[in-house]
């Protein structure tokens, strides 16, 4: 999970205008650090304005939530960066408060991300929602702005649903992180693995047309 954050992160910044450069380029454990020391030198040596660790607290899966820690003010170690890295850590906190979704919210936002102009009632079948769910769901999305939910002209009883700009940011970001990730983990594999995926994969796609077959 820290590592899809990093990533989500990374690319956000980045649509931002930011230069990011991470510490490591995969999740293998034999990769996971380096320690604190090693990490302020990096940022010291790449001549990075700001530095922000992340770390997994090692909790259940099933756990939610974060917290964010700022260095406090010990003479002569911190007390040059003591204030400002304390407003960093209060933006980043306001910042991951302000787009925490729930995974079904996610869902959805990709699922419209996908196909603008979903009505409620196939979204609630592409995610094995019962309806009322679903608008539920729908509901709650565009009172928080990310949904927009129009009626269908041909059919005043159906809704449509679009991304806002905003929604469509986090889509974007989000696609852009799972990417990263997919990539990061593909560069790790050997030859002989790519070719296994590559042969099973195939036979994925055989197995998908075939299903669709049988459907009509």
């Amino acid at each position: 999970m820290a590592w899809r954050v990093t990533l989500l992160l990374a690319a956000r910044l980045r649509g931002l205008g930011a230069d990011v450069t991470l510490t490591r380029h995969s999740n293998r454990q034999d990769r996971w650090g380096p320690c604190v020391d090693a990490r302020g030198e990096f940022g010291a040596k790449v001549g990075a304005r700001l530095t922000v660790s992340l770390h997994g607290d090692g909790a259940a899966a099933s756990g939610r939530g974060f917290h964010v820690i700022a260095p406090t003010a010990r003479s002569p170690w911190t007390t040059d960066i003591a204030a400002p890295s304390l407003r960093l850590a209060k933006a980043l906190r306001a910042g991951f408060d302000a787009t925490g979704l729930s995974q079904s919210q996610a869902e959805m936002l990709r699922l419209v991300g996908r196909q603008p102009g979903i009505s409620i009632r196939e979204a609630a079948t592409e995610l094995g929602l019962v309806p009322n769910t679903a608008s539920t769901l729908v509901s709650k999305l565009a009172a928080d702005g990310l949904l927009i939910r129009a009626v269908d002209p041909a059919d005043r009883r159906v809704g449509r649903l679009q991304l806002t700009e905003p929604a469509q940011r986090i889509a974007d970001e989000s696609r852009a992180a799972r990417r990263a990730a997919l990539s990061a983990v593909l560069h790790e594999l050997e030859p002989a693995q790519l070719d296994s995926l590559q042969r099973g994969l195939e036979v994925l796609a055989e197995m998908t047309t075939m299903l669709h077959e049988r459907q009509i």
